[in-house]
């Protein structure tokens, strides 16, 4: 599981159970028996639903991780160390660390999107957002900014990936457009 997740002890069986040769499906109770599909069944997804894309890109920032964390966890600043990006304004005045709050960026091109803060963990250094009103044809964007400490060298490794779908005639156009233009 990803760190932070955890199943609670008692509410769930292994993903993967070793019997003894002498067990068959048949032996075992119609409850246990494994599903069957039909010769012709092939596994597919809704018309309405798409796979996930997955936009990613990192790198080591040349400083300590607090210094790092002080810059990005101020959900209002990013027009400070993105260069795309024009103006932030958190709308209906509240605090730029508040979660719930909605930043309204506009882009050095006049484009302009608007985004929720989702988590902002201080002790994990992490930061979460949605798009409110998306900047490109995609749904359900979610967003995370991790900081990892690189204790030795005082260095942090930055890490900054997104989901969200694509239309099927667009597969791949926006994870590439986002991972190279947007978070690298």
């Amino acid at each position: 599981l990803p760190p932070g997740l955890a199943k609670p002890l008692g509410t769930c069986l292994p993903e993967y159970v070793f019997l003894p040769a002498s067990v068959t499906s048949a032996t075992l109770p119609r409850f246990l028996r494994p599903a069957r599909l039909a010769t012709n069944a092939k596994p597919t997804l809704p018309e309405d639903i798409q796979a996930m894309a997955i936009a990613y890109a990192s790198r080591v920032i040349a400083a300590p991780v607090e210094q790092v964390w002080a810059t990005i966890r101020d959900f209002n600043g990013l027009p400070t160390w993105h260069p795309a990006l024009k103006s932030s304004e958190i709308e209906e005045g509240r605090p730029a660390d508040a979660v719930g709050c909605i930043r309204h960026l506009v882009l050095q091109n006049g484009a302009s999107t608007r985004e929720r803060l989702l988590e902002l963990d201080d002790a994990r250094y992490r930061l979460t957002y949605a798009f409110e009103t998306p900047l490109f044809p995609v749904k359900n964007y979610l967003a995370t900014i991790t900081l990892i400490p690189l204790t030795e060298a005082d260095h942090t490794f930055v890490q900054w990936q997104g989901s969200f779908e694509e239309a099927p005639e667009d597969a791949g156009k926006y994870t590439a457009i986002i991972s190279k233009d947007v978070y690298a």
